[in-house]
């Protein structure tokens, strides 16, 4: 079996991902071409576990998609660039390489090109996981972070699914393919859940972890993790901690690479209030995976209250396999997993006496912080890296193993034609 992976981001989940689908496709023997930028070859992800990548076979395609994901212009131009590279890698590599499956990293980035124009890879196999997808969430009862155009964004699903070549569509939502099932939706057999992925380093000393990153041992922190850009919540987070209403003994961490509406919020009067007072603590960079074990380690509580977000999130995960409660939104799947699966407080985001409130709670009530944390490790257990790569690969298998049929993509939403798959 060889397989190509194709994946053009070094932040968040990307490499993280391919890490250990890499390590899983070599433990079966199966050869590995990854496909991917020169900027991501040279991340410090990949140097730190080179070993593992280099198990795969690395191709360095330039230059990769635009990267953009505010305003409208900049995401068409994002899905356009993307899909565009995609055939690029279909004429420069994978034509010659003929991988018996192509499995995109995060198919999300153009998505809705794939659904109107079709496959970029020809006659090859090709699958991916597709976190974006929350039509489906108000029809089942929850909150949706953005309930616009919900129509059209299930036909265009729909479409995509129509693509004859695409036999692998994997998934983090356990309510999807129950809900595409229930209502026969064609297309429907190539969707597999996966239980998306957490890790977390050991940690052993908590009261040293605490020192070596400038946290007072007596202090109620809150963490907020992850790459840091508009929509995280961050400006929130920052005005929560610093209102008059929230108690002193209450501080901040804040870990992960800046954009540059993150370094503006950084510089603002809440942040500047709580560096006066030592409850700010701040590392603007790529951490280490031992530095990110030590850091949710040493917070009492992990803000996942994202703005505008329906998917899920991989600081939820790591906040349950640290034992530590989570202050999150109350829509989408982070809202709808906090509440069902009792992982902490959910507040609405745009509501700050809400945020207040539900931050005071989870400061003020101990016994309430251990059992929601004690009900995050026992959610934790379906998501370790191991299980999800097995997962994935055990997806591809199968979707080798499918008969490939005639092109059946849907006449075109706008113009009525017929698109090719």
């Amino acid at each position: 079996m060889r397989i190509a992976i194709i994946d053009h981001l070094a932040s968040g989940h990307h490499l993280v991902h391919v890490r250990h689908i890499v390590a899983e496709a070599a433990s079966r023997q199966w050869e590995v071409d990854f496909l991917t930028t020169p900027n991501v070859v040279e991340a410090q992800y990949l140097a730190e576990h080179s070993a593992t990548f280099l198990k795969a076979t690395i191709h360095a395609v330039a230059p990769g998609p635009f990267v953009g994901s505010n305003g409208v212009v900049n995401v068409a131009r994002a899905a356009a660039t993307t899909w565009i590279w995609w055939k690029t890698l279909y004429w420069s590599h994978l034509r010659c390489i003929q991988p018996d499956f192509i499995y995109v990293v995060n198919l999300d980035y153009s998505d809705k090109l794939l659904a109107v124009i079709g496959s970029p890879f020809g006659h090859l196999l090709f699958g991916g996981m597709l976190m974006g997808v929350t039509f489906h969430h108000k029809d089942l009862g929850i909150a949706a972070a953005d309930s616009r155009r919900q129509s059209a964004k299930r036909s265009i699903f729909q479409r995509l699914l129509r693509i004859s070549t695409l036999k692998a569509l994997l998934v983090i939502d356990e309510l999807l393919p129950d809900y595409t099932e229930s209502r026969q939706t064609d297309g429907r057999e190539v969707i597999r859940y996966v239980p998306d992925i957490g890790g977390l380093a050991p940690l052993e000393n908590l009261r040293d972890n605490r020192s070596h990153l400038g946290l007072r041992s007596s202090d109620c922190v809150l963490l907020v993790y992850g790459a840091l850009a508009r929509g995280k919540g961050l400006d929130v987070a920052l005005r929560a901690v610093a209102d008059g209403r929230c108690p002193s003994h209450v501080s901040l961490l804040v870990v992960g690479v800046q954009d540059n509406w993150a370094r503006q919020i950084m510089a603002s009067g809440p942040a500047r209030q709580l560096r006066t007072h030592s409850r700010l603590v701040e590392v603007p960079r790529f951490v280490t995976e031992e530095e990110e074990s030590e850091c949710f380690h040493s917070a009492d509580v992990v803000w996942v209250g994202y703005q505008g977000f329906g998917g899920s999130s991989g600081v939820l995960l790591q906040a349950a396999m640290a034992g530590r409660p989570v202050l999150a939104c109350n829509e989408g799947l982070i809202g709808w997993r906090t509440i069902t699966h009792k992982l902490g407080v959910v507040a609405d985001i745009g509501n700050p006496e809400n945020v207040i409130s539900a931050l005071r709670l989870l400061v003020e009530d101990v016994q309430a912080r251990a059992t929601f944390g004690a009900n995050g490790s026992t959610y934790a257990r379906r998501h370790t890296a191991k299980e999800f790569a097995r997962n994935v690969c055990e997806a591809i298998s199968a979707a080798v193993q499918q008969p490939v049929t005639a092109p059946q993509a849907p006449s075109s939403i706008l113009w009525g034609r017929r698109s090719r798959g």
